[in-house]
């Protein structure tokens, strides 16, 4: 790797090799022998209640993944909506949340408590874009191998004018024990 550190202070290239040692060996804690992300099985129960015009609960079971990187927590699953695969990320910082969905649908949407967040929803029939208001995320490790994930955010068209409804998402995460020897 080439730094092009002209003209610096000792001190200066000792604070950039110190950074680079600290972000290799953060780099190194994340993965594995074949650089990938060290990943546990988890089984995920997903239950879903949407309130407004139409009002639906929905409980779901799936497997998937989940990891850390530092202090966000990412879970992953597949979901599957008329046959159609859905690669579904929650991506779970301190402070926001960011629930990205790939395939038959493509969704980026960011839940940012106190605060509305646009994001963007698209299907085989267009692209639009959505905001979330009101927004609650709670996560809580209740066991060394369970935790909990709410989700709950209004769902409002960009410009506020048409609701989807309030969303409540709650996930309950079972890592799965593994046998390494």
């Amino acid at each position: 790797m080439n730094l092009n550190c002209k003209k610096q202070s000792k001190n200066h290239l000792f604070v950039i090799k110190w950074h680079m040692v600290l972000f290799l060996e953060g780099v190194d804690n994340m993965t594995n022998k074949n650089n990938e992300m060290k990943r546990q099985p988890v089984k995920i129960n997903l239950v879903t209640e949407i309130t407004g015009e139409q009002e639906e609960k929905v409980a779901q079971f799936f497997e998937g993944s989940v990891y850390e990187d530092g202090a966000t927590l990412y879970l992953r699953y597949n979901e599957y909506m008329d046959g159609n695969e859905v690669r579904t990320t929650i991506k779970l910082m301190a402070d926001r949340a960011l629930i990205i969905r790939r395939g038959a649908i493509n969704m980026n949407l960011p839940l940012v408590p106190e605060t509305t967040s646009v994001g963007t929803y698209e299907t085989s029939q267009g692209k639009m874009r959505l905001a979330t208001k009101r927004t609650m995320i709670h996560r809580k490790q209740v066991t060394d191998r369970i935790y909990q994930i709410e989700l709950h955010y209004d769902l409002h068209s960009e410009d506020g004018q048409h609701s989807m409804g309030t969303f409540q998402m709650r996930f309950r995460i079972e890592e799965e024990i593994t046998n390494e020897y």
